[in-house]
């Protein structure tokens, strides 16, 4: 191998595709690790969520590559069988070996699906629960001081319902909400329908289904529930129609429901269409692929 070609191409005779070199560098360099590594680490965490276990790298760098099938471009046709394997693990493994340094993934070598978020991720993800949280607490000491002033400017004979803060086809879910959790729906108005065809199937499955918390966590659903008001109990197909819910929703846009991708923006993933991406990034519609986690 000549001295000029990277790391990662390794005990290959013939050059690496510009395609491939100009990746690399995207992935890895300065400017752009960052972006990637965080979508990357997304992309795990919702696996894990999902199918209790990590990503493959190929279904990794699928979700990040998906108009190339997880590679930067065609390879050289001169390359025999295992040229190739070792040209996709090298590129692979060593952009995931930047990531990992990064400490936002971690994995195993020689293990198919070690892939598993790492410790800077975590930290950020605490932080950032944190803030939610009190900003949150915050926002519900306003609202209680605005709704007890309402309540007592009311007649004697009304009362106050938090459930009609809402459109009629979720207020029965708000009602699900289990004693000491907030009655709140944190998703934006995009996913109301998705989150109202999911209380739809919960009720046929579980009638008296109790409901803990419904929030976007990482550009996607989370819809913490139970069968019963039993926290032990457990039902197949009514994970199994969460877990569906939550995955429909890294394709749907949070703010007006229609097709979306999953972006980071400024070190947050939201799942967006084009054109709201790109108000949230400031670039006007269909902002540059390169902030996109899919």
């Amino acid at each position: 191998m000549p001295e000029s070609y990277p790391i990662w191409w390794q005990d290959i005779d013939s050059p690496p595709p510009a395609e491939w070199v100009y990746m690399f560098e995207d992935f890895t360099g300065d400017d752009t690790a960052e972006q990637w590594a965080l979508a990357a680490a997304i992309f795990i965490a919702q696996t894990r969520r999902r199918t209790a276990s990590g990503p493959t790298f190929a279904e990794l760098f699928t979700y990040l590559l998906p108009d190339s099938d997880g590679l930067p471009g065609p390879l050289p046709r001169n390359l025999d069988f295992m040229e190739r394997r070792r040209a996709i693990a090298g590129f692979r493994g060593h952009a995931a070996i930047e990531w990992r340094r990064r400490g936002m993934i971690s994995f195993d070598s020689g293990v198919m699906r070690s892939l598993r978020v790492g410790r800077e991720f975590r930290e950020r993800s605490r932080r950032r629960q944190q803030a939610r949280d009190a900003a949150r607490r915050a926002c519900g000491t306003e609202f209680e001081t605005i709704a007890g002033l309402a309540n007592f400017m009311r007649p004697q004979n009304e009362t106050s319902d938090m459930t009609d803060d809402f459109p009629p086809e979720l207020q029965g879910l708000v009602k699900r909400i289990a004693p000491g959790w907030p009655e709140l729906l944190e998703v934006g108005v995009g996913w109301y329908p998705l989150v109202g065809r999911l209380d739809e199937k919960l009720s046929a499955i579980a009638p008296n289904y109790v409901v803990q918390q419904v929030k976007s966590k990482f550009g996607a659903l989370s819809f913490y529930a139970d069968p019963t008001a039993d926290p032990s109990s457990f039902d197949e197909a009514f994970t199994d129609a969460i877990r569906a819910a939550e995955w429909e929703s890294t394709v749907t846009c949070e703010v007006c429901g229609s097709p979306a991708r999953q972006y980071v923006i400024k070190m947050w993933v939201s799942t967006l269409c084009g054109v709201h991406a790109g108000e949230a990034s400031g670039d006007g519609p269909d902002p540059d692929s390169s902030s996109a986690t899919a």
